[in-house]
């Protein structure tokens, strides 16, 4: 499992760094600092990708406007037009001349950001009004001042201001792959652990977790019963709304646990794999996490974890690594054939830079999370696929904290149906089929879930 996890890990980075490789760094830089900033306008419906342009000349006004689901589609088709020089321009507008007042814009998912130039002015500017950016690069001719602004996304200062804008894409953009809403990297990798560390979302959960009870472990003749490693499959499928985009979103969340001689210590190791198709732009996530539940009394388990993920998108060849470490509590309160689960998750986030041929790629985001879930357990009252039912209802609330991101805070609510261990202890598998809802200012999301523990 160790060595299946990392390659899957490897092989997500990797893929997806591959994807990300373009042959002319200009090019790689401009689609990335064009991808971003002000959320100022809206796009029509399923529009991800919108390229505008307007030029006026001797009173007249000439348009451009092309867009697309896929941005590198759409930069790369027309690549050759979008270039800030005077071929480029006399391309896209037929009344183009040195002297024109022109400006091209990209809206990546509603967020512009503005390349222009003044009537009879060689100066061109670059702005990002949401992040204060603004730059002239000035030249003899417009052609020397395309050249100039080129040469600057290659070096150190614009290498900074990309991670800024990379920055501006969590905060500000409803589809980043990376962090600011549900379906990103940064929350599933919370949202995994959460569900590893407390139980919560998966039926019978520590410390009762797969089926185990401490006080029925405890009152084995001779210590403690004998109890398998259990692995756990399955899968979520779910739709979301976010900020008016739509997505479809595929998770496999594959897991192993490993018991120890005392098995109310157990060793978790988890890697969930996501896929996710906004208005026809596929993205893929994964994290692979390692986590220890130790017991503290017997209703009572604590559990460190760490994790590592990557994400990746092929419609803006965005990619990125994250690191995680986190700490979960568990506590059960039994009433008759109630059992009420309170569950915490603390846990801090954090991206690594990404090099890229002669580039360095790095959202250098830093946020702390803290989810907080509650979870009600009871029997069924009759038997499913000859196993005790059983069901759950749960709540669970999520906030980030430190860098600034467009979705901080959002619950979810869901209830699950299936069965857990027989009597006995000695029949451990068991299946659970739920429903939940994830909602949030401008974010909407259902999901079903199917996994069967073995």
């Amino acid at each position: 499992m160790w060595v299946t996890g990392v390659k899957c890990m490897i092989f997500i980075s990797e893929y997806f760094k591959t994807q990300f490789r373009l042959k002319n760094r200009g090019v790689l830089f401009a689609i990335l600092l064009l991808s971003l900033i002000t959320v100022s306008r809206q796009i029509a419906a399923k529009d991800l990708y919108l390229l505008e342009g307007r030029v006026w000349e001797g009173g007249q006004e000439a348009g451009y406007s092309l867009s697309d689901n896929n941005l590198i589609d759409l930069l790369g088709a027309n690549l050759s037009n979008a270039f800030l020089n005077d071929a480029g321009l006399t391309n896209l507008f037929s009344i183009y001349t040195p002297t024109s007042q022109a400006q091209l814009t990209l809206f990546v998912g509603g967020i512009p950001v503005i390349a222009s130039y003044a009537a009879n002015s060689t100066t061109l500017v670059f702005e990002v009004p949401s992040l204060n950016i603004t730059r002239s690069f000035t030249g003899q001719t417009r052609d020397e001042s395309a050249t100039n602004f080129a040469n600057f996304l290659e070096g150190p200062e614009g290498q900074e201001i990309l991670n800024k804008l990379l920055q501006g894409l969590a905060e500000q953009s409803p589809i980043s792959p990376v962090a600011g809403n549900p379906n990103s990297l940064q929350s599933t990798m919370a949202a995994s652990t959460f569900s590893v560390g407390t139980g919560i979302g998966i039926l019978s959960g520590p410390g009762d977790m797969f089926g185990l009870d401490g006080a029925d472990l405890a009152s084995t003749p001779g210590g403690f019963a004998e109890v398998p490693n259990l692995a756990n499959a399955g899968g979520d499928v779910g739709f979301a709304n976010s900020d008016g985009h739509k997505s479809v979103f595929i998770t496999l969340p594959l897991r192993y646990s490993y018991y120890l001689t005392n098995p109310q210590y157990a060793i978790t190791l988890d890697l969930p794999l996501t896929y996710i198709n906004t208005e026809g732009v596929r993205t893929g996530t994964g994290s692979f996490g390692l986590s220890l539940r130790v017991p503290i009394l017997d209703n009572w388990y604590i559990t460190p974890s760490i994790r590592a993920g990557a994400t990746g998108s092929e419609g803006i060849d965005a990619v990125a690594i994250m690191y995680s470490g986190d700490i979960s509590s568990s506590y059960r309160i039994n009433w008759g054939d109630l059992r009420l689960n309170i569950g915490n998750t603390f846990g801090y986030y954090e991206t690594a830079p990404v090099t890229i041929g002669d580039n360095t790629v790095d959202y250098d985001l830093q946020n702390t999370v803290l989810k907080n879930g509650l979870s009600l357990e009871g029997s069924l009252g009759t038997s499913l696929f000859s196993r005790p039912g059983v069901w759950q209802v749960y709540v669970v609330d999520t906030h980030f904290f430190g860098d600034r991101l467009f979705l901080e805070h959002y619950n979810d609510i869901g209830v699950l149906v299936g069965t857990r261990k027989t009597a006995d202890s000695q029949s451990w598998d068991a299946f659970q089929l739920g429903l939940a809802w994830t909602t949030g200012n401008k974010y909407n999301a259902i999901r079903a879930n199917l996994s069967y523990r073995f």
